[in-house]
């Protein structure tokens, strides 16, 4: 939680009649309770749409980027509805008490991001890395026999990639709650759960891993017309990139492929 700034700060402001606490639209997945849609919408329509959402929604939606939805809600859960929700909340350099005792800064995967404005190579990367993960951890490599060979030196080329935000930065530590504050813990916990619910790979997941870095997740197999550099947008994004990912990159395409190795591009 940081201070009531960005660029989603007024409409949410407007929108809720409350300063707006933090930016929430940042990490995926977000579940909420159908029940407090309706609760929700009536508080908005209560605020400023005179008994009507969608005279409420006119005022603070002026344009597809006036306002965020996920932000709006989350704020006002926060306000209305905290103790219904499991927070998991990146603390920050002033964040104290309950932003730090692990009450609402428990570290959890990101299991979902963006993809737009990323380019395609970073979106293509990504998929694979999560692939090859959770494939090793599971034993659910298409190539069973290199999957039990990485698997020997698997925490060798590791790394949280769930953690950070959209491959950017560094991965989220929470150093006041120790051991159960460091990525590679969690994420190896969130493992274990994965393994012991028989996870199958979708078709769909299994024709993506075997596509160009050219592909774009958005495109729909078998049509790939509109796959081109152009669908990421204009701004791709500067990758971080993790020590050891060309060993890691090289080391994953064995456990679907077994043939060609993955070449960092600069």
């Amino acid at each position: 939680l940081g201070a009531p700034l960005g660029k989603w700060a007024v409409a949410t402001e407007m929108a809720l009649g409350q300063p707006m606490v933090a930016d929430f639209m940042v990490h995926f997945p977000i579940m909420i309770w159908r029940s407090d849609f309706e609760l929700f919408r009536q508080h908005i329509a209560n605020t400023i749409g005179n008994g009507t959402f969608n005279d409420a929604f006119r005022r603070f939606a002026t344009d597809a980027n006036s306002y965020n939805q996920f932000n709006i809600i989350l704020n006002w859960a926060w306000y209305n509805r905290r103790d219904a929700y499991d927070w998991h909340l990146q603390s920050v350099l002033m964040s104290q008490d309950d932003m730090r005792n692990g009450k609402y800064n428990t570290i959890a995967p990101r299991i979902a991001t963006h993809a737009r404005g990323m380019a395609p190579e970073e979106i293509y990367k990504a998929f694979r890395q999560g692939y090859c993960h959770a494939c090793i951890h599971c034993d659910t490599c298409l190539n069973v026999t290199a999957g039990k060979e990485q698997k020997k030196f698997m925490f060798s080329w590791v790394f949280p990639l769930m953690f950070t935000w959209e491959g950017q930065g560094m991965p989220w530590e929470e150093p006041s709650l120790k051991v159960e504050g460091q990525p590679y813990y969690v994420q190896e916990k969130f493992y274990v759960a994965l393994k012991e619910s028989n996870y199958a790979w979708p078709e769909k997941a299994l024709q993506m891993l075997l596509r160009s870095p050219e592909y774009y997740p958005d495109c729909q197999p078998p049509d790939t017309s509109s796959c081109t550099k152009k669908t990421a947008g204009p701004k791709a994004k500067k990758p971080w990139k993790p020590k050891l990912e060309n060993v890691f990159m090289n080391a994953c395409e064995l456990l679907f492929s077994g043939t060609r190795h993955y070449e960092l591009t600069a």
